[in-house]
């Protein structure tokens, strides 16, 4: 994964990001990746929250929570 993935799937759902909000999902993504999937994500937003603004924090959450009932078989 890179930072373009991050502005990219961005794109995708019609969200333009600030370089900085960029970077934060990205860090965030790349070091607590398995926490995201595999337990509670909304504890690891939650340590960005202050960061980004609500829209995003919201959008990140949603998006999450629909890949984890999507893809829930796989995750396992």
């Amino acid at each position: 994964m890179s930072i373009n993935d991050i502005y990219n799937f961005a794109s995708k759902y019609n969200y333009e990001l600030t370089n900085n909000e960029a970077n934060i999902i990205y860090d965030t993504i790349k070091s607590n990746w398995e926490n995201i999937i595999f337990n509670d994500h909304k504890i690891i937003l939650d340590n960005i929250k202050d960061k980004i603004n609500n829209d995003l924090y919201n959008k990140l959450d949603n998006l999450i929570s629909e890949y984890k009932t999507k893809y829930n078989e796989l995750l396992k």
